[in-house]
């Protein structure tokens, strides 16, 4: 029993994995704080800090999707290839989410 306790403790600790740092952009290459970052795959969320950092380690080795959304931001979307090993290394740049607001018509009128 103890054997197949340690085979087990060693083939879950010799799993390929790397790692992914990065930092989320704006278009004039401000940081981003507070943008929600994603590995589908992986199932990660985290949210960058005041620089606009994000990390995960652990991940497994192969391809992942990496989502970043937030407030008034384009969303990013890109396939990313993690290798076992190694560090990922991202920068993120993103544009101001633009939105058209409607048209308002403003009257006035005076009775005498």
């Amino acid at each position: 029993i103890v054997l197949i306790i340690l085979s087990l403790f060693s083939f879950s600790q010799s799993q390929p994995t790397g790692a992914v740092v990065g930092f989320m952009k704006d278009s004039e290459g401000q940081p981003l704080a507070g943008i929600t970052v994603r590995l589908e795959k992986a199932k990660k969320i985290t949210t960058t800090d005041t620089r606009g950092k994000f990390s995960w380690s652990g991940l497994p080795a192969g391809e992942d999707l990496i989502l970043a959304e937030g407030m008034n931001i384009q969303p990013i979307r890109q396939v990313i290839t993690l290798v076992a090993g190694s560090t990922l290394e991202l920068v993120l740049q993103t544009t101001e989410k633009s939105s058209e607001l409607k048209e308002v018509i403003v009257s006035a009128g005076r009775t005498i």
